[in-house]
């Protein structure tokens, strides 16, 4: 995977101009006084994964750095390969064989394909939501269940810390530990350390990201979940991306298909995949072959459980394809082992050698943004202006991804952005930190930055509020493929 990162070029994602460089930056510098709103609402994202990738990024040139990000990628192919060494019965021979393609079935996913290499925060915690729903499969053949659920438990907990979209699978998780306690044996007890392993692994990569929203905002998800907890420097509703997601029963279930033919859109890029089509076939074949001979094994009921409740909640409150990375990476396994349940090993392997190969052609993706690899992840081309401002300020409606900027720019400054999703009200928190960053710089040297006219008016509005005029005095600076205006700023008299 390190080789074909670095064949596909430098990642330049729009998640990774708007928040993913900027917020691992300002947690690593320990800017969040310091700076205000400059990623807008993802300014408040657990920044724990994006501080590891920007040290990364600032460590090594970007071609290693890619290479890295690979390597580290590669651990989705391994999770695959792991559960179907454990599950599958048969010759050694056979169980590799199964293994490899597992794993060759999970790489030619269209998301991760699409994620080798990138910032994305949804292929680096796939292989924890894998590797726990294998654990929780293991559970009811082990003695030692309540340690393997408490260790899944905190591998969705950590996965869902680093990015809230897979509480969907942690919820999914705790689906498949009450339906086990129906099915077998497998105590209360289980059940529990399953969540408190949950709040473990939450609160090891998450808390103090959690208790720091909480202590400024009410609210330890800000601004998410805010009609939950109303934190006052909010707008009362739960954001949700509206632009993808099912809008009924039927596109539930045509979603399959859909994929197949590459109709379904669920993504920004357009992609086809037919995994999941091929697992309901296998699944729809095991369950007539069990019907007329054996129950089938609880690790494969597990998976089933699993697979199918993370899928209702992914689309329910989703429906944003990468966020079903894990699924996609799952389904390699679950293939393999429907297949191995239907053949005998030599026959099993053939078919899974044909459908992993008809797979790999079938599928098709696209890129979220790729640059050719440079010497610097960003190769600012700054004015002499520049020099000796302490505040920059940014006037562009959030559509357009400029955070990532800042990192070219003079570390000494505070940045502020105006105009974005979160109002500017007297009495909140918001306003509170933003004229405190204005006063202390009060009469300092003030730049507005801007990359599209006419300037929205909100932004124009609250820059008023802060003491600030814009002037005509502009020069032209360009940081990486963003070309931005630069221009003075006037204080008002008091």
């Amino acid at each position: 995977m390190a080789i074909a990162s670095v064949y596909l070029g430098q990642d330049h994602n729009y998640d990774q101009r708007n928040y993913h460089l900027y917020d691992g930056y300002s947690y690593y510098h320990g800017r969040f006084d310091l700076d205000y709103l400059v990623a807008d609402i993802h300014t408040f994202l657990n920044p724990s994964l994006h501080a590891l990738q920007y040290l990364l990024i600032s460590s090594f040139r970007p071609a290693i750095t890619g290479a890295i990000l690979g390597i580290v990628h590669s651990l989705n192919l391994i999770a695959a390969a792991v559960l179907v060494l454990y599950f599958l019965d048969g010759p050694r021979w056979a169980k590799y064989m199964m293994a490899v393609l597992a794993s060759a079935a999970a790489a030619s996913g269209p998301m991760f394909l699409s994620e080798i290499g990138t910032t994305f925060s949804d292929i680096w915690t796939a292989p924890a939501v894998v590797l726990a729903a294998g654990l929780i499969a293991m559970s009811p053949s082990s003695q030692n269940s309540k340690y393997l659920l408490a260790i899944a438990g905190v591998l969705l907990g950590v996965a869902a810390a680093v990015k809230l979209t897979n509480g969907s699978f942690a919820l999914a998780g705790a689906v498949c530990v009450i339906f086990l306690k129906i099915r077998t044996d497998i105590s209360w007890t289980a059940f529990v350390c399953f969540v408190v392993g949950g709040l473990i692994g939450f609160g090891l990569v998450g808390g103090e990201w959690a208790f720091r929203l909480w202590t400024n905002f009410s609210n330890p998800v800000f601004p998410f979940f805010n009609g939950l907890f109303r934190s006052p420097d909010f707008y009362f509703h739960n954001i949700k991306d509206e632009r993808f997601g099912a809008s009924g029963i039927v596109d539930l279930l045509a979603a399959p298909w859909q994929a197949a033919v590459g109709t379904l859109e669920t993504a920004e890029i357009k992609f086809r995949d037919a995994r999941m089509l091929l697992l309901v076939a296998l699944a729809v074949c095991v369950a007539f072959h069990h019907q007329r001979h054996a129950r089938p094994s609880n690790y494969l009921a597990v998976f089933g459980v699993f697979y199918v409740s993370s899928y209702l909640l992914w689309y329910v409150f989703f429906g944003i394809q990468r966020y079903m990375l894990p699924l996609e990476i799952l389904a390699g396994p679950i293939c393999v082992l429907l297949i191995n349940r239907l053949c005998q090993p030599r026959q099993a392997v053939m078919l899974a050698a044909a459908l992993t190969i008809g797979l790999a052609s079938w599928t098709r993706t696209g890129t979220w943004g790729r640059v050719e690899w440079a010497a610097a992840w960003q190769s600012p081309q700054l004015s002499d202006g520049i020099d000796g401002t302490r505040l920059f300020v940014f006037l562009d409606p959030p559509p357009i991804p400029v955070a990532s900027a800042v990192l070219a720019l003079p570390a000494s400054a505070s940045y502020i952005r105006l105009g974005g999703h979160v109002p500017l009200v007297r009495g909140t928190t918001f306003h509170r930190r933003a004229t405190t960053i204005v006063d202390r710089l009060r009469n300092a040297k003030a730049k507005a930055l801007i990359v599209d006219r006419p300037i929205p008016a909100i932004a124009l509005s609250q820059l008023q509020q802060m003491g600030l005029a814009l002037t005509q005095a502009c020069t032209r600076i360009v940081i990486q493929h963003l070309s931005l205006q630069a221009c003075d700023l006037k204080w008002n008299a008091d």
